[in-house]
């Protein structure tokens, strides 16, 4: 499936570029960012992470914030 493929490539390049960053290589992880097309990600789930992560990028911040979920109550 093509859309399947699109979605497994961004979702790759997003993670390469958020390692770049964490281990400070801010110029590499811009590179790596600019090979998605933007209208790939638009309006969908990988939007926010991808504005988030370039922003980080364009901050040079290298912090790693832990998301921990509320407990699922029944």
């Amino acid at each position: 499936n093509n859309n399947a493929d699109k979605i497994q490539y961004n979702l790759s390049i997003i993670l390469k570029a958020e390692t770049e960053r964490r281990l400070g290589k801010f110029e590499e992880a811009s590179k790596t960012l600019s090979k998605i097309n933007l209208a790939d990600v638009k309006d969908t789930l990988y939007d926010y992470d991808f504005k988030i992560l370039k922003e980080r990028i364009n901050k040079k911040d290298i912090s790693v914030r832990q998301y921990i979920p509320e407990p699922i109550r029944y």
